[in-house]
């Protein structure tokens, strides 16, 4: 009787035991499980951004920025000490040149860049832009005058880090500054703005301590005349209106010469490669006329110095946000041969008027009936005009489209009392109250 009572005691035991492990191992199971819970919830906020943090915080910039810049300091600084300057800049020449192991193209900004320069289509790239991307990338920046926090644009590899002295050392990030100009003009990729000459030419974009104007060998300025014409009356055609002959200049000469003022100060114009190309929405070819005679003083100084100029004019009406159409689609003249013409406005029309107005009636199916303003501009006044006349020709410089759409695009200051169209309406039919009627005593506008 002992011993099965003794028994019965041994296997109660056991089975309690057995529960505590079964127990244990489920709470062992169950903290597991949490800890496996608590890190997948980690995981996700990891995926959320978090990751990303702590890889750029600690790793990028903690680890891998002081490292390349370490190792690059070392490798220029060997350079510096066993190669002369002849392999060095046939070592930086190389950094130029387009690997597709090494460069990212940047295909939005080669084609952008490529628009303005070339004239030409993104679908028929020249091998200029194939080989030079990271040039190109660096020419978009410069065009655009875009600045900021140059030692975040390399440490992102939006600007090559080997142009910043925190990577490659003063000495060295110079000498690689003067190549990357001389491969520009090599490759006649350097443009601006014509708002941006002063700029560019004398701006050292990457703070290297570098000649510019003087590296600086071949300039393509984009000068966009619509900007510079005479802005439109802020009131409408009355008989109270009291304008002057000084008032009927179609451009603003004085802005155009401080734009390009700059072009003077470079001082060896010898082999110089100037290209201005001077494009318009809306044609007027008297205007593109005034525009051309308040920069002769400043083209002609080249054209005298055995430098290279070319001018081209452009019709950008039908261009999609700054990119251009197909090539076949594209209308330019080259019109250097302006500056052999006479500015006298009693002699017919000069050889370069004719070969664009050739260019305009090739291209009539191209170029946007709104934007054809060539065969209605009003005639040159001249100092005999009478009051009237002076005035209509004030007020006849823009039509009222073209006000809107100049305006809009932010090309011309909003008048604070432009005409509606009812307005304009009415004054046409009161022309003859205004003086607007043809009479004898009146030039022909």
């Amino acid at each position: 009787m002992t011993n099965s009572s003794e028994a019965l005691t041994q296997n109660e035991l056991n089975t309690a035991k057995e529960k505590l492990l079964r127990e244990k191992d489920i709470q062992r199971e169950e903290e597991r499980l949490e800890e496996q819970k608590r890190w997948l919830a980690t995981k996700r906020l990891m995926l959320h951004g978090q990751y990303s943090d702590w890889l750029n915080d600690t790793i990028v910039n903690r680890t891998i920025i002081p490292y390349c810049k370490s190792w690059n300091q070392n490798i220029a600084a060997q350079m510096q000490d066993r190669l002369p300057r002849e392999i060095r800049d046939m070592i930086y020449q190389h950094l130029w040149d387009y690997d597709p192991d090494r460069t990212s193209p940047h295909l939005m900004a080669r084609q952008h860049v490529k628009q303005h320069y070339t004239f030409t289509c993104p679908y028929c790239p020249p091998d200029t832009i194939a080989m030079f991307p990271r040039i190109l990338d660096i020419a978009q920046c410069m065009f655009r005058a875009e600045h900021g926090d140059l030692s975040q644009l390399f440490d992102q590899s939006a600007l090559p880090h080997y142009l910043s002295p925190d990577y490659i050392g003063e000495l060295t990030a110079h000498e690689i500054g003067v190549s990357f100009y001389k491969s520009l003009n090599e490759e006649n990729l350097l443009q601006c703005q014509s708002s941006r000459i002063k700029s560019v030419l004398q701006n050292d974009a990457f703070y290297l301590g570098l000649p510019t104007s003087e590296l600086i060998r071949s300039l393509t300025v984009h000068c966009n005349i619509d900007r510079y014409r005479t802005p439109p009356q802020k009131h409408s055609l009355s008989s109270k209106c009291r304008h002057t002959l000084s008032e009927t200049a179609l451009v603003r000469s004085e802005l155009l010469k401080e734009d390009f003022a700059s072009l003077l100060d470079i001082k060896n114009k010898k082999g110089f490669k100037l290209h201005v190309i001077m494009h318009q929405c809306y044609i007027r070819l008297n205007v593109l006329e005034e525009v051309i005679e308040a920069l002769r003083p400043v083209l002609e100084s080249f054209a005298q110095d055995d430098s290279s100029l070319t001018i081209t004019w452009t019709y950008r009406g039908h261009w999609d946000n700054a990119m251009g159409p197909p090539c076949y689609q594209l209308v330019s003249c080259e019109i250097t041969h302006a500056l052999e013409a006479s500015n006298d406005p009693l002699l017919d029309d000069p050889e370069w008027k004719w070969d664009l107005y050739e260019v305009l009636d090739q291209a009539e199916d191209i170029i946007l009936p709104e934007h054809a303003k060539f065969d209605v501009e009003p005639v040159n006044i001249s100092k005999a005009s009478n009051r009237s006349a002076i005035n209509r020709f004030v007020h006849n410089m823009y039509d009222l489209g073209e006000i809107n759409n100049l305006t809009a695009r932010n090309v011309i200051a909003q008048g604070t009392d432009v005409p509606s169209e009812s307005e304009a309406d009415s004054d046409a039919s009161d022309g003859c109250k205004f003086g607007l009627c043809a009479h004898e005593d009146d030039e022909e506008l």
